[in-house]
């Protein structure tokens, strides 16, 4: 049979890759970035535990073999395959396996992991921010998890690159903060840290986690709540965060806020995740 790929009729086994993938059919699968440093991974239980909770909730099976122990084996072997055995950054993806139009066949899974060159996680600036309201998130059993259905932070971050700015902060459908393209949003006014709960349809992120595991040792109060875009006008400092790093902000819609802070020991530790 034939097929019409980038303006060229092809038969349609040459396209198998495609039309059997359900993660490009109908983006039924999950994904975890994972970074690898000094032959260390940090948080990788963090990781396994989020991936396998979303596998639950998608109702794939998980393989026998897939456990924490062999992840952590094979990450470090494929490091090593590629020559980044020091530091990398690490994708994998979780799909259902092949058949079924949206109702699948089988709930088995196929699994990639990829390695890539990796900057090292840091403290850094980002200088400009603005609000995205054109494409609203929504909370539900899924929006906790990484899946690969992800339009909204696409469209978030093609906003983001026309504005010319560093970051754009997403909302959810009753206007209250969410996060970042690809990274959570926190902010701290007088010794108390908020940050946008999992009911605003953020990512439970992996580095958000850790922040909030630890962060009653370091503030007065921890306030995990919805909020609207007022709130963060009055804070006294604002950053993202993600694996890849914390990121202060330095502007959002023309206000300025303190990128000085003596948390940055704290933020370097925690992207360790030595503490």
């Amino acid at each position: 049979m034939k097929a019409v790929f980038n303006f060229t009729m092809v038969e349609m086994d040459n396209l198998s890759e495609y039309l059997d993938n359900r993660a490009f059919r109908y983006g039924d699968g999950l994904f975890e970035t994972i970074i690898v440093q000094n032959k260390r991974i940090p948080f990788l239980e963090d990781h396994y535990e989020r991936l396998l909770n979303g596998m639950k909730i998608l109702q794939m099976n998980v393989p026998a073999d897939f456990s924490l122990d062999y992840l952590q084996k094979e990450i470090l072997q494929l490091c090593e395959v590629v020559g980044l055995s020091d530091d990398a950054r690490l994708r994998l993806q979780v799909w259902r396996k092949p058949g079924g139009l949206y109702t699948p066949e089988s709930n088995d899974i196929d699994f990639l992991l990829t390695a890539f060159p990796l900057t090292r996680p840091r403290v850094s600036i980002k200088n400009r921010l603005i609000f995205y309201e054109d494409i609203r998130l929504h909370h539900s059993i899924l929006s906790p998890y990484k899946t690969s259905s992800a339009l909204p932070y696409v469209m978030a971050g093609i906003a983001r690159k026309s504005a010319g700015v560093d970051d754009v902060i997403l909302m959810d459908v009753y206007g209250h903060i969410a996060e970042c393209v690809a990274s959570n949003i926190f902010w701290i006014k007088e010794n108390v840290l908020y940050t946008p709960s999992l009911e605003s349809g953020c990512i439970a992120g992996i580095i958000r986690k850790a922040i909030l595991r630890e962060a009653v040792l370091m503030f007065s109060e921890v306030k995990e709540d919805l909020f609207h875009k007022e709130a963060l006008f009055t804070a006294d400092t604002i950053f993202t965060c993600n694996v890849a790093g914390i990121q202060l902000v330095k502007e959002i819609n023309g206000v300025s806020f303190r990128t000085d802070t003596p948390l940055t020991d704290w933020f370097v530790g925690l992207l360790s995740g030595n503490r």
